[in-house]
């Protein structure tokens, strides 16, 4: 690897080089203290990088500073960001594929359908960027602040997103399938549309999230906080949402078929049309739940909570429910004419 010097670097630029493949920047250099750096600007402002990139693949510019800096279309796969402010920066369609940019600050930043595939991005600064359409799939973002950013329509396959803050957040139409996003701050984020099959939730909080139509198949959400959030029309087959919070939540028409409920509290949810088939209720507090039309056939209500007390049954399906002859005795009070009831005794 060659070494070169922060100003050498600019003037290299400048000249028209844009081969700078296997070298290490000078530590701690800040391109914005340049003089030239105004000019560099203007330089990179007339260039048609989506012909000829400026290529850093597989260099080390650690700690560099240069915010701002407009460099879309940039090639650094495997390269050394580490630490480095490039806030505000235009990154757009950049290839950083498994580059290492642990701790930089990205905020506000255009990384567009950037490539960051397998990148290394625990601690990083995401804040306010826009990464419409950037492919993630199997990056590290573990701890990572990505709050109001924009990451709709993005790939990130079994990414790691593990404690992560990502507040407000945009992830419509996100596919996120086997993503770990446990212990991930997600409250007020929208994921409509999103798929997030056999993603990891757990302990996650997304109060007053958007799941509208995502697809929560086999997801594990268990103790996850879902307060106020709305999950309408989402699928949730066979996810595991034991010991989860759902207070005043949405589940119209929400499809939750062989799902795990155990001691889940649907206090005040909307529950109405949803479809409970065949799911794991022990425990569950449906108090003051809507449940018109929600379809209970073949599921387990042994011990369930408060169920006299949801506000209306009319309508719903509880044909072949497993239940105690307690819970028989609390469903028969509240039943109307138009509720369909054949059970299991257990």
């Amino acid at each position: 690897m060659i070494r070169i010097k922060g100003q050498d670097l600019i003037r290299r630029i400048l000249e028209g080089e844009r081969f700078f493949a296997g070298v290490i920047l000078e530590d701690n250099f800040n391109m914005n203290a340049s003089p030239d750096f105004a000019e560099l600007q203007k330089y990179l402002l007339k260039q048609k990088f989506w012909n000829e990139p400026i290529i850093f693949s597989g260099s080390n510019f650690r700690k560099l500073t240069a915010s701002g800096i407009y460099l879309p279309y940039l090639q650094a796969e495997h390269a050394n960001f580490e630490e480095a402010n490039l806030e505000n920066s235009i990154l757009f369609g950049a290839n950083f594929e498994r580059a290492k940019l642990k701790g930089a600050k990205l905020q506000r930043a255009n990384l567009q359908v950037a490539n960051l595939k397998h990148a290394n991005l625990p601690g990083t600064n995401l804040s306010n960027s826009n990464l419409r359409g950037s492919n993630l799939c199997n990056a590290n973002l573990k701890n990572a602040n990505l709050r109001n950013s924009v990451f709709e329509d993005v790939r990130m396959e079994n990414a790691t997103l593990a404690n992560t803050a990502a507040q407000n957040t945009n992830f419509k139409h996100a596919i996120l399938t086997h993503a770990n996003l446990k212990d991930a701050r997600l409250d007020k984020t929208d994921f409509w549309g999103a798929s997030l099959k056999q993603a990891c939730l757990d302990n996650a909080n997304l109060d007053a999230a958007s799941l509208r139509s995502a697809n929560l198949e086999n997801a594990s959400m268990q103790a996850a906080s879902l307060k106020g959030s709305d999950l309408r029309g989402a699928n949730l087959y066979q996810a595991n949402l034991r010991n989860a919070n759902l207070e005043n939540a949405k589940l119209f028409n929400a499809n939750l078929e062989k799902a795990t409920l155990e001691r889940v509290n649907f206090e005040n949810a909307n529950l109405m049309n949803a479809n409970f088939r065949a799911a794991n209720l022990q425990y569950a507090n449906l108090k003051l739940a809507k449940l018109n039309n929600a379809d209970f056939e073949n599921a387990d209500l042994v011990n369930i909570m408060n169920i006299g007390q949801g506000l209306n049954l009319v309508g719903a399906n509880f044909n072949n429910i497993k239940v105690t002859p307690k819970e028989i005795k609390i469903i028969k009070t509240f039943l109307t004419q138009k509720t369909m009831f054949v059970v299991k005794e257990s």
